[in-house]
């Protein structure tokens, strides 16, 4: 029942959000992704990878983590912004998923007492994984690459 639960979460928050994954380079998605030769690598080594962690330049922390995601998405999909949205989406949905085990967990602990069945407590956790998932506020992070 849980699993079906989760499945049914992803599948939701995937046709909410599968219409946009179709569109454009936005914004910073350009000078970051599109213009930035130093994400476009042709093969995976570790100087390769080095050189990317450290080849952001919106802020003085870099941003190797995206930096790192942008040019795996580059040396598999080149620019195509398809892929790059998908990441994106898969990262959502991945955070969509602990919320719903991190809201379960926390009314478990506040409300089952030891009687009952432990998956009478699925609803409300995928009501609150869901209204967050497929929230208009989550759009932009999704949808915008950057």
């Amino acid at each position: 029942m849980k699993w079906a639960a989760i499945a049914l979460l992803i599948l939701t928050i995937t046709l909410v959000f599968f219409p946009g994954l179709d569109s454009q380079f936005q914004f910073d998605d350009i000078p970051n992704i599109s213009s930035n030769a130093e994400i476009h690598i042709d093969q995976l080594s570790i100087e390769t990878l080095k050189g990317v962690l450290i080849s952001g330049h919106s802020s003085i922390l870099t941003r190797p983590v995206s930096m790192l995601s942008f040019s795996l998405n580059y040396y598999f999909a080149e620019l195509d912004p398809f892929y790059y949205k998908a990441t994106n989406l898969t990262i959502h949905i991945a955070n969509s998923v602990l919320i719903f085990f991190i809201s379960r967990l926390l009314l478990l602990r506040i409300l089952y007492k030891g009687n009952g069945d432990k998956n009478k407590l699925l609803f409300i956790p995928w009501i609150i994984a869901l209204t967050w998932g497929v929230s208009p506020i989550n759009l932009t992070p999704v949808l915008y690459v950057v």
